[in-house]
């Protein structure tokens, strides 16, 4: 049975983030893997005639995967897109050993800023102006939600060698909003703002890592593997800074009510 330790919360205000040891069970990390390679495995099916599962090898699954993108590139990113509308992805932040050191970190309110985020990303999956190996960025520019407002990511695998694995700059919390570009896929910190080394995360399946909004992170540059994580951003409602700026939001949402094709739809039973 997988049981929560305290978090240091010294070592956190110090460097920026946390790592909480094997926090999450299998059959939570099943459900999100199975969410999010479930409708790439039948598009497969449906277009290459094969398809995979989640016992297979990641190799297996990203071999098939390059197959769909290059074959039919538009099914391949709805495929993606739409596994982030799967009950269990949606559910995500609820889990409550993440909820326990959301606690342990200070936050008394959380709530979710941004819908919780597959990462789905490879050398051979990569689209121009998709996402892909990140730069150091901070997720402020975000968010912008409360100041104690803080990201748990986590990957679906172990993380070795052959994986881009997540970069954390130690203490970089502590300079507010650094100086940054915005490009298509996100922000950048200036490189004349960094003045620590990266550490390389080593991650394990069930391992988690905290770390604040204005923590400095990248994508490790090292592996070309297929990589599978998870992200989501948290906000606290009872933050006073937030609860005076009447709680800030940076997304936005729309709908067509355009037909998007000329079938002729009926129900279904």
């Amino acid at each position: 049975m997988i049981t929560h330790a305290a978090t240091d919360n010294m070592t956190y205000h110090r460097d920026g983030f946390h790592i909480a040891r094997q926090v999450l069970s299998s059959r939570y990390l099943d459900a999100l893997e199975h969410a999010i390679f479930e409708p790439i495995a039948l598009q497969a099916a449906h277009v290459l005639g094969r398809r995979f599962t989640i016992e297979d090898p990641l190799a297996v699954r990203q071999a098939l995967m390059r197959d769909l993108k290059e074959q039919a590139p538009d099914r391949y990113l709805s495929a993606l897109k739409v596994s982030q509308l799967d009950v269990a992805v949606l559910s995500a932040a609820a889990e409550p050993a993440l909820q326990a050191v959301l606690r342990d970190l200070g936050l008394q309110h959380p709530v979710v800023a941004l819908k919780p985020y597959p990462i789905v990303i490879a050398a051979d999956l990569h689209f121009e102006g998709g996402y892909n190996i990140r730069p150091p960025h901070q997720e402020w520019p975000v968010m912008q939600g409360s100041h104690n407002g803080l990201v748990v990511w986590f990957p679906l695998h172990d993380v070795g060698e052959e994986h881009s694995s997540l970069d954390m700059y130690p203490g970089s919390h502590l300079g507010g909003v650094l100086p940054y570009d915005v490009s298509r896929c996100g922000s950048r910190v200036h490189d004349s703002a960094l003045t620590m080394q990266p550490v390389r995360l080593a991650l394990r399946r069930g391992d988690l890592v905290a770390f604040s909004a204005f923590t400095v992170h990248r994508s490790s540059p090292e592996g070309d593997a297929l990589r599978v994580a998870f992200s989501i951003r948290f906000n606290d409602l009872a933050e006073p800074g937030f609860i005076d700026r009447a709680y800030p939001d940076t997304s936005s949402f729309s709908i067509s009510r355009e037909p998007l094709d000329e079938l002729d739809h009926r129900f279904q039973p």
